[in-house]
């Protein structure tokens, strides 16, 4: 991913020469930022901190690198060697203001009017559909990982073919060859997506935060990442950050891409964030764009 900073000089801390520290410290002067990025702060030299403390004095930007990436890309560096661990887990999901909960409340409530009436609407046509192009149940339910790790029942309007995975899971791909040709036109324009408003109701999901995925697949990415299960803390999600912001998800590693923008999201939740997200999923259907 490309930024608007150019990269003037690197400096490893552990393995570069004292030669190599000096001409660091010559050369620092001249650079408009600097980006910290360390294990720990124990390990930073005497002189290196002296000359940091200068620079913040002079003006100059210095941040964490973790602070560099959540600014410059709004997700948080999940894979980074750092100190992020615990600015990752500064995440305020019990100080959210009163505001935000007031708008969360409306937006559900006012979603779940429209979005109910629409599903109500476009069950019939997608029933007859179903019945001459797709033939099958008409709704596809699964088992998905909840709120605090609770799993719980989604619904969708059956895509695929019967038996979609007789051969075990597995993640679907824009391509997917299960999907048949009445699902694909259900999937275009986001049709198979609204009886998850059932969940809402249920108060199993929300409107706006993290996917829910299997369990099948959330314990593979927790051996993967040990900040997967943090994106349980607040309830899942018809569409959230990691959905307006990167691609189709189609495997793991788009999972562990995706748990960047998810925890960008519960440490940074706003009514501005949410109304963002709003605007691009409705842009999003009306122009059958993918995510």
């Amino acid at each position: 991913m490309e930024t608007f900073y150019k990269v003037k000089l690197t400096y490893s801390i552990d393995k570069n020469s004292l030669s190599d520290k000096n001409f660091f410290l010559a050369a620092a002067k001249k650079i408009d930022t600097l980006i910290i990025n360390i294990k720990s702060y124990e390990s930073l030299p005497k002189d290196m901190e002296q000359m940091i403390l200068k620079s913040i004095i002079d003006g100059k930007e210095v941040i964490t690198f973790t602070s560099f990436y959540e600014n410059t890309y709004e997700a948080m560096p999940i894979r980074s060697h750092n100190d992020s661990f615990y600015e990752i887990l500064q995440i305020r999901n019990k100080k959210i203001r009163y505001l935000q909960k007031i708008f969360s409340f409306g937006a559900n409530l006012s979603l779940s009017l429209i979005i109910g009436f629409i599903f109500l609407l476009s069950v019939p046509f997608v029933f007859c559909g179903n019945l001459f192009f797709n033939k099958g149940p008409l709704f596809f339910v699964q088992e998905r990982v909840g709120q605090f790790g609770e799993e719980f029942k989604v619904y969708k309007f059956r895509s695929m073919v019967v038996d979609a995975e007789k051969e075990g899971a597995k993640m679907a791909t824009k391509n997917d060859k299960r999907i048949t040709p009445f699902g694909r036109i259900l999937r275009l324009f986001r049709i198979d997506e609204l009886p998850q408003i059932i969940s809402v109701i249920k108060g199993d999901m929300q409107f706006i935060g993290p996917r829910p995925e299997r369990k099948y697949f959330v314990d593979q990415l927790n051996d993967i990442l040990p900040f997967y299960n943090v994106r349980h803390l607040i309830k899942p999600g018809i569409t959230g950050w990691a959905q307006v912001k990167y691609k189709y998800g189609e495997n793991l590693e788009d999972s562990v891409k995706k748990l960047e923008y998810d925890l960008y999201y519960i440490k940074n939740r706003a009514i501005t964030l949410d109304m963002r997200i709003i605007f691009k999923t409705v842009t999003t259907v009306l122009f059958s764009r993918g995510i």
